[in-house]
């Protein structure tokens, strides 16, 4: 690797390295979240989509944490950050996000109409320099369908195409919650092309109890922890990376072993349809995982060896991060549902058997619960 590559690499490494530690000040446990935020803002910052979703019951810190990520970014990146939000409802319409037909007059006092950006204002790529914006999508499983299809332009494209105004590049990485029927009887499920455009999906459980009588001492005692510093990035430093990326790909930051290509492919075709050599687990998948699932996979363990100082992608890595890439991609069959197993069940099963390790517990770091709505 050329030696000024090495050093932004390192420079921007130990940046996202304090925002991870930063996130532990914020927020009490939930460590797989704050991987995948981690991972999510990285992968955006090189070029990448960086959208996570998030599933849990109410009031688990998520918008707490999330609104905690933005500040750092924002420390991070000179102080700036684009951050908005917006909640949904049942009544939202893309026009109250995208864009709106508003009302004008001329210089002739005569009425015109034009396309006006709405929320997405906020993440213009000619104004949104270095660092990501941070788009937080509340409550998205109360949000109508229309609404949800006026999402996958911006996730997956990172721009938006309004009439009058043509195509306007975005940076932003999208963080969504969910609170699943579970939890909330007025949820809705979430349709499938977007839950597909998420490169990874959490789910939050409750904590432990030591965890919750820290939480408690802290309200208890009117402890509040100052915002954790965090390491400035020279815009230099990410520019040259993501020239790198996007010219020569990922392969130029971190070794990736031909096994690890073959297995991330392998983990998503054992979903869809049997493999030589592997046990035959197509029973268990109702709906198997798309071709994204291996793309993110290979992305998500690529970023999380970065963040560790790895210079190559350990398979223990893919294991680790497997789990988050595809319980939102598939759905399981009656015979699974009706046992009581989960999507993280049969992930983690084929993620040891294509990547070796010994297996323990139930999943590669998801918190249990149901399968995504």
């Amino acid at each position: 690797m050329d030696q000024k590559i090495s050093a932004a690499l390192t420079a921007v490494r130990d940046s996202f390295v304090s925002l991870r530690t930063g996130l532990d000040q914020i927020v009490i446990g939930y460590s797989e979240l704050k991987n995948a935020l981690c991972c999510a803002l990285l992968r955006r910052t090189l070029g990448m989509k960086g959208n996570l979703l998030v599933f849990s019951a109410p009031g688990l810190a998520k918008t707490t944490l999330i609104k905690g990520a933005a500040k750092l970014i924002g420390a991070m990146n000179g102080g700036h950050v684009a951050y908005a939000r917006t909640q949904g409802r049942n009544d939202l319409m893309p026009e109250d996000f995208l864009s709106r037909r508003m009302a004008d007059y001329d210089a002739e006092g005569k009425i015109r109409f034009q396309q006006v950006l709405q929320t997405v204002r906020e993440f213009l790529a000619e104004e949104v320099s270095g660092l990501p914006g941070v788009y937080f999508f509340d409550e998205l499983d109360k949000t109508p369908g229309r609404a949800l299809h006026g999402l996958l332009e911006i996730m997956e494209e990172q721009s938006i195409t309004v009439p009058g105004l043509g195509t306007k590049d975005l940076n932003f990485a999208l963080f969504a919650s969910a609170n699943t029927r579970d939890y909330d009887p007025q949820a809705q499920p979430i349709p499938r092309a977007t839950k597909d455009r998420f490169s990874s999906v959490v789910e939050l459980g409750f904590l432990p109890l030591d965890d919750d009588i820290s939480v408690l001492k802290m309200v208890g005692t009117g402890k509040k922890n100052p915002l954790p510093s965090v390491s400035h990035i020279e815009s230099g430093n990410l520019d040259a990376l993501r020239k790198l990326v996007a010219q020569q790909g990922l392969g130029n930051l971190v070794v990736i072993d031909d096994k690890i290509y073959q297995g991330c492919a392998t983990v998503t075709k054992l979903t869809q349809s049997k493999v030589s050599g592997f046990t035959d687990f197509t029973d268990k998948f109702k709906t198997p995982a798309g071709p994204r699932s291996y793309i993110d996979l290979l992305q998500e363990a690529a970023v999380m060896s970065l963040l560790k100082g790895e210079t190559a992608i350990n398979p223990q890595t893919c294991i680790e991060v497997g789990c988050r890439v595809y319980r939102g991609r598939v759905e399981m069959s009656a015979s699974v549902t009706g046992a009581g197993e989960t999507a993280d069940t049969w992930i983690t099963k084929i993620l040891y058997e294509v990547f070796g390790g010994t297996q323990s517990g139930s999943g590669s770091g998801g918190s249990g619960g149901s399968n995504p709505q």
